[in-house]
């Protein structure tokens, strides 16, 4: 079986690097732990620059298209406006995986609040998810911190013998990413028409 390849498409908002610029350097910096971590895991990863505006959006997806991958990855670094984005996902033949985890671990009372600033991304999840329903756009999504260690759960790619698009794109069977290694395993069935989950115990 072929080592899937994934296209990393990191969503972010024009206005931080306006008004906050010296935050880019760690938003970059955890766009990029993220794709190492998914080569760890036994995925190819396709990286672009950060993504911000309607063009850039459409750049990235191009060279992913270019660059044939078997699926988009979505990685929100951030609140990102949907409209930015959300046509040029709903548009590609590509299939689509929503990829909600933080830099941090978990956020609680303790938590430095500055800190929030790095862990917003669920906001532009919920936006550009709501987006892509009204658009037809199926797509699975993966939730789990992305850290490993002792006690934790840990991310694995999963993907059984209809794990990726066929030719035409009609439609990718068992689109498994990033299936936490407890309590369950998670398995997807994508169709145009519709996203249905299915779980099962280890």
């Amino acid at each position: 079986m072929k080592k899937p390849r994934v296209g990393l498409l990191p969503l972010y908002l024009e206005l931080y690097d306006i008004k906050r610029p010296e935050r880019r350097p760690r938003i970059e910096g955890f766009y990029e732990q993220i794709a190492a971590a998914l080569t760890d895991r036994g995925l190819e990863v396709s990286t672009v620059q950060v993504c911000r505006l309607k063009a850039e959006f459409n750049a990235a997806i191009r060279k992913f298209e270019d660059d044939a991958v078997d699926a988009i990855v979505t990685l929100h670094l951030a609140y990102s406006p949907s409209l930015e984005s959300s046509e040029a996902l709903a548009s590609t033949s590509l299939p689509l995986v929503v990829l909600d985890t933080t830099p941090a671990y978990s956020y609680g009372p303790g938590q430095d609040p500055a800190e929030v600033s790095y862990n917003h991304g669920i906001h532009g999840v919920q936006d550009m998810c709501n987006l892509l329903i009204r658009n037809g756009k199926p797509f699975p999504t993966s939730w789990s911190a992305w850290q490993v260690s002792r006690g934790r759960r840990d991310w694995r790619p999963v993907w059984g013998e209809r794990a990726w698009a066929d030719s035409d794109r009609r439609l990718w069977g068992w689109g498994i990413l990033l299936c936490p290694r407890q309590p369950c395993k998670l398995r997807w069935e994508c169709k145009p028409s519709r996203v249905t989950r299915r779980s099962s115990s280890l």
